[in-house]
C-alpha cells in the first residue's frame, strides 16, 4: 500500500510516496511455525500443571482427614501433657511474644505479633494503624513444649494458624475450601494454557488459507470451535489420569466422560457415509 504526500515548497510541488510492506506467505508460515513450537510447550506445560494439581489436590485432602481423625484438642488452661508428645493437637489461646514489635518510622511500640502500618497522603496528612491478634488457633505435633510440623502419611505437612477461636472441625473444614478454591483455580489455568496451546498448534492451518476471504473466516471459526472441544477433553482426560492413580473408579468415569465427544463423532461418521 502506498500514500502520496505532498508538500508545496517555493511554487513546486515535491511528492514523497511512503510503501508499507506486507509480510509474504512464507513470511507468514515462518511465524506460524514458531506458534507451532510455542503451542506445542504451552500443551506440555498444561499437562503438567493438570496432573500434578490433581496428585496435589488429593494428597492434600487425604492429609486432611488424616489429620483431622488424629488430632487432639487441648483445654487452654491445662499444660500440656507429656502422654501427648509425637501427636497432632490443636491449641487455642492467646498469642504473645517475647519482644513487642517497634515502627521506627513513627516512635510506635506495640505487644503483639504482628504491626502493620497503613499511610495515607491527603493534604499531607498521615496516620499510621496497628492491631494486635487476641486469640489464635494452632494446629501442629506437640514435642515437649514446643509445637513442630507434624508430617502425615500421605508426605505432606500439617502446621496451621488461624486468628480467632475456632474448633478442630472447623479449622480443618477451612484447610479443606481453600484447598478445594487452589484445585479449580488451577484446574481452570491449566484450561487455559491448553487451549492457547492447541490454539497456536493450529494457527498455521489458517496460514495457508489466510489468502481467500470467505474460507479464512470459515477455517477460522471452524479452529477456534476445534480448540475448545480439544482442550476441553484433554483437560478432563489428563485430570483422570491423575484421580486414577488414587480413585480408580472416580477417574474411569471422568475418562469416559471426557472421550463422550470423541464415541459422539465416531458414532456419527457411519451414518454420514451411509448417506
Amino acid at each position: 500500500m502506498s500514500s502520496p504526500v505532498i508538500c508545496q515548497f517555493s511554487g513546486e510541488q515535491h511528492t514523497s510516496v511512503h510503501t508499507d510492506r506486507s509480510p509474504g506467505f512464507l513470511e507468514r508460515l515462518s511465524a506460524s511455525a514458531g506458534g507451532v513450537m510455542a503451542g506445542v510447550c504451552l500443551l506440555a506445560l498444561s499437562f503438567y500443571v493438570l496432573f500434578t494439581n490433581e496428585g496435589r489436590a488429593l494428597r492434600t485432602a487425604s492429609s486432611l482427614d488424616e489429620g483431622l481423625k488424629q488430632v487432639v484438642s487441648l483445654h487452654p488452661d491445662v499444660m500440656l501433657d507429656p502422654q501427648n508428645d509425637g501427636r497432632l493437637v490443636h491449641l487455642s489461646g492467646p498469642l504473645r511474644t517475647a519482644q513487642p514489635l517497634y515502627d521506627p518510622n513513627y516512635g510506635v511500640t506495640v505487644q503483639a505479633v504482628k504491626l502493620q502500618r497503613r499511610v495515607e497522603m491527603y493534604q499531607w496528612v498521615e496516620y499510621s494503624e496497628s492491631r494486635s491478634v487476641n486469640i489464635s488457633i494452632v494446629v501442629a505435633m506437640q514435642q515437649s513444649n514446643q509445637l513442630k510440623p507434624f508430617r502425615t502419611r500421605s508426605g505432606d505437612v500439617l502446621e496451621i494458624l488461624y486468628t480467632g477461636d475456632l474448633s478442630a472441625e472447623e479449622v480443618f473444614a477451612r484447610e479443606h475450601q481453600l484447598n478445594n478454591m487452589k484445585t479449580w483455580a488451577l484446574r481452570l489455568g491449566g484450561w487455559a494454557l491448553m487451549f492457547l496451546g492447541v490454539s497456536l498448534s493450529t494457527r498455521i492451518i489458517y496460514t495457508l488459507v489466510d489468502w481467500v476471504p470467505v474460507l479464512r473466516e470459515l477455517v477460522s471459526a471452524g479452529l477456534k470451535i476445534f480448540a475448545l472441544c480439544v482442550s476441553c477433553s484433554l483437560s478432563l482426560l489428563t485430570i483422570s489420569v491423575g484421580w486414577i492413580f488414587y480413585r480408580p473408579l472416580l477417574g474411569g468415569m471422568i475418562a469416559l466422560l471426557a472421550l463422550l465427544p470423541l464415541l459422539l463423532a465416531h458414532a456419527r461418521a457411519p451414518s454420514k457415509k451411509n448417506q
